[in-house]
């Protein structure tokens, strides 16, 4: 780095593997750019430590020391956080300090504290989307979604925290409750209502939850002490969920099939699809995305791909299900597929408990 900087800049090391390079009289910001590039250039060359060959890269963030700065710690701060704004979008770059990341960090940082206030005070609420058979015209189950009843927001939608949730290992704790209350929620619907006892419950688990040591005895307690049975439960995880090919994963999955819960993949085909997945893991059902669904009318690539994932479906006699279906030419288009199942908008919105009962007595 002393190398790849001029003989009056000032290399230090921060800690760690975090250094810093103090750059005097800088005219312009492509100055500072261009040393970072040279610094990035000059470690992408391979070394020799001990006998093997070693490749390395950096992440670097570069702030203009104007007058706003008021100590060197606010420098510091900020040039810290554009360095984790370089790894945040592929590491072994350089990013240039704007002031919408300080905002940004404080924003994240907002909602993770009122996310802690949150899980204390039990301000999450689920809603209910219909899942229907696309054969029988019925009502086959629900997929509990998320929603934050926030004190001052509002109704806070998942795409605006479940990320701050993941990064911060609170989708632990937030994922149980969720999992209890759903199937709280549906032992209590097929309890009230005749017509019920056949409709499954789907929630959504993330790979943290997964990997997380007391995933299946929070799983065991649920059952037990929701009196719901495995076989009305439905999990749905992700494709990069099944990357993790460690052997205490594929564990997890064995036990919850022999829990008689059913395995989901959810947003089939926008993630690492492949099919030594559905080959090495208990997949009972893959839920087509909404993107195919909403695209297949106009475009031949996203018919042709959602009438692959059925046939396929359909040659490892696993379950399909179609989301995102809005109109009438989309459902008459899947059940000619022999589609098995579908939700969306044409059905209905997701739906708050009262809702969903009124659905359930009709």
């Amino acid at each position: 780095m002393s190398d790849c900087s001029r003989d009056r800049d000032f290399v230090a090391r921060l800690g760690g593997d975090e250094f810093t390079i103090l750059l005097h009289q800088i005219q312009t910001v492509e100055e500072g750019n261009a040393i970072a590039q040279r610094i990035k250039e000059q470690l992408a060359a391979p070394f020799s430590l001990q006998g093997h060959t070693v490749f390395t890269s950096a992440s670097i963030g570069i702030v203009v020391a104007d007058y706003k700065y008021q100590d060197s710690a606010e420098i510091l701060r900020d040039a810290d956080l554009a360095m984790y704004r370089a790894k945040s979008l592929g590491k072994a770059r350089h990013e240039v300090f704007h002031p919408e990341m300080y905002a940004e960090t404080k924003r994240l940082l907002e909602i993770e504290n009122d996310l802690h206030q949150a899980i204390l005070q039990d301000q999450f609420v689920l809603h209910y989307q219909p899942i229907v058979s696309l054969t029988t015209d019925t009502l086959y189950g629900f997929e509990a979604l998320l929603r934050w009843n926030h004190p001052t927001k509002g109704l806070v939608y998942p795409d605006q925290f479940i990320s701050v949730a993941e990064e911060t290992g609170l989708i632990v704790a937030i994922g149980e409750w969720v999992l209890k209350e759903a199937c709280n929620q549906m032992y209590l619907w097929q309890s009230k209502y005749s017509g019920a006892a056949n409709l499954k419950i789907n929630v959504n688990i993330a790979s943290q939850q997964i990997k997380n040591s007391n995933f299946l005895d929070i799983l065991d307690q649920t059952i037990a002490n929701t009196g719901l049975s495995g076989r009305s439960l439905h999990l749905e995880i992700t494709e990069t969920t099944l990357m993790d090919y460690k052997p205490e994963t594929i564990y997890v999955f064995q036990q919850i099939r022999e829990r008689e819960i059913r395995l989901n993949i959810d947003d089939f085909g926008t993630g690492y699809s492949s099919l030594q997945y559905l080959k090495r893991f208990p997949i009972n059902m893959l839920k087509i995305d909404r993107s195919f669904i909403q695209g297949m009318l106009n475009e031949r690539e996203n018919f042709e791909i959602v009438k692959m994932i059925i046939t396929l479906s359909r040659t490892l006699k696993i379950d399909i299900v179609a989301e995102g279906i809005e109109n009438l030419k989309q459902l008459q288009v899947l059940k000619a597929l022999n589609c098995q199942l579908g939700q969306g908008y044409l059905f209905s919105k997701p739906l708050e408990r009262e809702s969903a009962e009124l659905l359930i007595e009709q």
